[in-house]
């Protein structure tokens, strides 16, 4: 349980660019003020996504975000979107990554399709959050295994 409003949220996905569409009542405020990196969405303002071969040189300058001006004091959080799309070689698909991290991507069972996720959410609850879940555990797996590539010895 989070008990504490967070002054740093990071927002890791595969291929954010494609996911982007699931925020848009966040976006109709924010949208201008993002930045793209290779091909994909990857920050607020000075913000970076993951591009290790420039993050270990880089300063990020700390921009809030206000996100419920109703609080006094308002509510308001740095915000860094995080596309693991950039990490991986080549480019690889979210399914190779959990092939090799020993995570294997679900399926999405027929009659329900990639293309209609809404669909299988309302008809599937449970095999909606399942595979939605495998997919962040890869993400989050993929981002902490590349951390501590660069930070040997880092702490769990």
């Amino acid at each position: 349980m989070i008990t504490k409003w967070p002054g740093i949220i990071n927002i890791y996905a595969h291929f954010i660019r494609a996911d982007i569409a699931s925020f848009a009542n966040f976006w109709s405020d924010y949208k201008i003020l993002l930045k793209g990196i290779r091909g994909t969405v990857s920050s607020f303002k000075n913000r970076y996504g993951i591009d290790f071969d420039e993050q270990q040189e880089r300063r990020v300058k700390t921009e809030q975000i206000m996100f419920d001006k109703r609080t006094s004091p308002p509510r308001c959080s740095n915000v860094s979107f995080i596309d693991t799309l950039l990490i991986t070689p080549g480019g690889m698909g979210l399914a190779e990554c959990g092939e090799l991290l020993g995570l294997p991507k679900l399926t999405i069972p027929a009659p329900y399709s990639i293309t209609n996720m809404r669909e299988y959410l309302l008809g599937d609850r449970a095999g909606f959050e399942a595979y939605a879940l495998r997919d962040a555990e890869i993400g989050g797996s993929l981002c902490f295994t590349g951390s501590q590539f660069l930070r040997p010895g880092a702490d769990d």
